[in-house]
């Protein structure tokens, strides 16, 4: 067996121990199978044109490879071979030095191993090997325990410097550091360690005026794919969905990113399939964006196997925003006159804005219509596609809320309220209003729990807001601050039917009760709003509103096809960027670091969970220990000011205690002993679990299988607009939505 490289001189020298492991290796695993080998020593120096067989007097000698000083290029062979009476041939290593500089001196080994039962003496074979070199030897050979250490060293130093993003220099330091203390084997470079491509030119290609990175759908599915996974599959379909979107990574450098994101249906995790970056807007041309893509999916969709499982994939939907959908449609743009993806609604031209008229009664668009391209005011051509088999151009590209409602409505209606002097709502707030709201805002923030990251600001501050934010004020905030005196009443009753009709879309135990109630209460909302915020106010995401409860239909809570995981995972995308030069590479080297040395961990939702013990009062000590906080399934319970649950008899509990028995989880707490609808019309608040409460009462205890979900409660603020606490007049109770914002 023979294995040959070339290195220069300098390589050489700096990796000798590495090539003296590596032919042990060779020596040990490949030529014999015998653990009792002799104690492979480091070779002596030779200068000059000096004989190779000065270095040892071996048994068997292969034929001295000469070697000079001079300035050219050469070759030196370096053999480690098996004993005369062995076939095993010898695995020789090839030095190339570089041509510039001098061979002033070269590492040479020549190892042959003896028949076992020879009577050669080791001691004496060692007796001419330097001393100190000897030393080098056996701590390399005979370390194993710290090379295995170091292994683990060196994967925990990927992973910590993955997750907290360490500068690749600053890796590097300190692995030159860690290697000066006791930790030879670890790499020297941050490149070794993360396994970093040597080059990612042959990995992209050019598309449009940009270039185009296609990794794959199964290289990610698979280690997500676990046998845990699997059991618990219905079937053999494995769905996926997809988000497609651009997104400009600098905000000083025309620059685009279109990357191709996909999640395992309900998963969390976000995980890239290909990704182009250019100058220009779009990648150009569609067909050729999506055309890697479109043929690995074909061919998943006829079904592979993994782990001895046969399985099919499945594109359950495609997420995008309004204009990445058209564009991938090859449809009419938003702003256009026949732009309505579900109906063949013809819009207006009010007030330099596309409207629609409210009450219009249209047609709707088929999966049949939009495959034979039948209204030619709304096809601009085919689409790529249309080639995944049994894809739907409608049902399977949904409405996407946050762009819709949140970045999109919820937007327009703070832009009304509090916008510029251009606006000619005659329900605008005054400045003095302004500023009772702004008071209001800032003040309920203190009730908001660490679930949301984002807590209240001021509302004149909207145009700042993020997607989350305008969530926030739909479904929390507005029910308490435009209650506030002088907000029109008009206003706030708009207000509700967007919120309550919203409250049931995103609320996955009362989508499916209540959906045809969501559907009365938007078509209410989007005639309404024309008498409050005019007929400039009926644009595109306010017209698809009447077909946001058919998509719930097909597909069930507003949560389960929104973007705002894969936006979350935009902005991870752009954080991985250091400098404008070379984006996609950069990207590119960053998500392959990750695939190398972070594969991704499968989440099993566990038991009940508590920590942080803290002391109880003296009436519940006798019970067991207390915690600060606990976890249980899809919720995480801190022991704070303003912690408040939702249980299983809908009451609104205020927790004061966390506590571990010897046999279960007791949850200590107060209940408003006052409960009643906070408001009847348009729809009973005590349907959604909206609650105005009062009088808590004294303490219980409840088992963590009765809560149902988070509370927010707020103080209803006094007639004056004046704040109060919990504990002194009348609250409202709202049950959380989502895990955290």
């Amino acid at each position: 067996m023979s294995q040959q490289c070339k290195i220069d001189t300098n390589v050489w020298k700096r990796n000798k121990r590495k090539f003296a492991k590596d032919a042990k290796d060779l020596y040990e695993e490949e030529l014999f199978e015998c653990s009792d080998l002799p104690t492979f020593p480091f070779p002596k120096r030779v200068a000059g044109n000096e004989s190779f067989s000065t270095l040892f007097d071996p048994i068997t000698q292969d034929e001295p490879f000469p070697c000079n000083t001079g300035n050219t290029s050469e070759e030196i062979e370096v053999c480690f071979s098996a004993p005369t009476d062995n076939t095993v041939p010898a695995a020789p290593i090839t030095v190339h030095p570089e041509e510039e500089n001098l061979l002033s001196e070269v590492l040479c080994l020549h190892v042959e191993k003896e028949n076992l039962d020879s009577e050669c003496d080791e001691e004496d074979y060692f007796e001419s090997i330097d001393p100190e070199e000897l030393s080098d030897l056996r701590t390399l050979f005979d370390d194993s325990e710290a090379n295995s250490n170091d292994s683990l060293l060196k994967a925990d130093l990927a992973i910590w410097s993955l997750q907290h993003k360490i500068g690749r220099n600053a890796l590097t330091d300190l692995l030159h550091i860690l290697h000066k203390h006791n930790h030879p084997n670890l790499p020297l470079s941050s490149k070794t360690l993360l396994k970093t491509p040597r080059s990612t030119v042959k990995m992209l290609k050019p598309l449009g005026e940009g270039l185009f990175w296609f990794y794959g759908i199964l290289v990610n599915l698979i280690p997500r794919l676990t046998e845990n996974f699997l059991g618990k599959l219905n079937g053999n379909i494995v769905a996926i969905d997809i988000f497609i979107d651009g997104v400009s990574p600098y905000k000083s450098v025309k620059q685009f990113l279109w990357p191709i994101c996909a999640s395992l249906a309900g998963s969390k995790d976000v995980f890239i399939i290909g990704m182009w970056c250019g100058r220009t807007k779009e990648p150009g041309s569609l067909s050729l964006f999506l055309e890697d893509f479109i043929m690995e999916a074909k061919e998943l969709m006829l079904g592979f196997t993994h782990l001895g499982h046969k399985l099919k994939l499945r594109i359950r939907n495609i997420i995008a925003d309004a204009p990445a959908r058209t564009w991938l449609k090859n449809v009419n743009q938003h702003g256009s006159y026949n732009s309505c993806e579900r109906c063949t609604a013809v819009g207006q031209w009010i007030c330099n804005r596309m409207t629609y008229h409210p009450r219009e009664e249209t047609s709707l668009r088929t999966d049949q219509s939009l495959q034979s391209q039948s209204d030619h005011r709304y096809h601009k051509g085919p689409t790529p596609l249309t080639k995944l088999e049994n894809f739907s151009l409608i049902s399977q590209m949904p409405l996407e809320p946050m762009h819709l409602l949140f970045l999109g409505i919820m937007r327009r209606i703070l832009l009304q309220l509090l916008g510029t002097k251009r606006n000619l709502c005659e329900y605008k707030f005054s400045d003095s209003l302004k500023s009772t709201v702004d008071n209001l805002s800032l003040y309920i923030s203190q009730f908001y729990p660490n679930d949301f990251a984002r807590k209240p600001r001021k509302w004149t501050d909207y145009a700042l807001f993020k997607a989350t934010e305008f969530r926030r004020i739909l479904l929390y905030d507005g029910f308490i601050i435009l209650k506030a005196k002088d907000v029109s009443r008009k206003v706030y009753y708009n207000y509700r039917l967007l919120a309550c009709a919203i409250r049931i879309l995103s609320d996955p135990s009362l989508v499916h009760d209540f959906l045809d109630d969501a559907d009365t209460l938007l078509k209410k909302f989007i005639s309404d709003s024309v008498s409050v915020y005019g007929q400039q106010f009926n644009v595109y995401n306010v017209h698809h509103l009447k077909h946001l409860a058919d998509e719930c239909r097909r597909h069930g809570d507003l949560d389960s096809f929104s973007a705002f995981k894969y936006e979350n995972h935009l902005g991870v995308l752009k954080r991985l960027l250091h400098a404008p030069g070379r984006t996609l590479s950069q990207i590119v080297c960053r998500l392959l670091e990750e695939a190398a040395n972070t594969p991704p961990t499968e989440v099993v939702q566990g038991e009940v969970e508590v920590s942080f013990p803290c002391e109880l009062p003296s009436s519940l000590s006798h019970l067991g220990k207390g915690f600060e906080s606990i976890f249980i399934p899809k919720c995480k319970i801190l022991l704070k000011k303003h912690s408040f649950f939702l249980n299983i008899d809908k009451d609104i509990v205020q927790l004061t205690n966390i506590i571990k028995t010897q046999e279960n989880f007791l949850l200590a707490g107060r209940k408003f002993g006052f409960k009643t609808n906070f408001f009847t019309t348009p729809f009973p608040s005590a349907a959604l679990d909206i609650f105005k409460v009062d009088k808590l009462a004294d303490k219980q205890l409840f088992t963590v299988n009765e809560v149902l979900k988070k509370c927010l409660v707020f103080p209803i603020p006094l007639e004056d607009n004046r704040p109060c606490s919990v504990t002194e007049g009348p609250c409202l109770a709202l049950p959380m939505l989502h895990g955290g914002d």
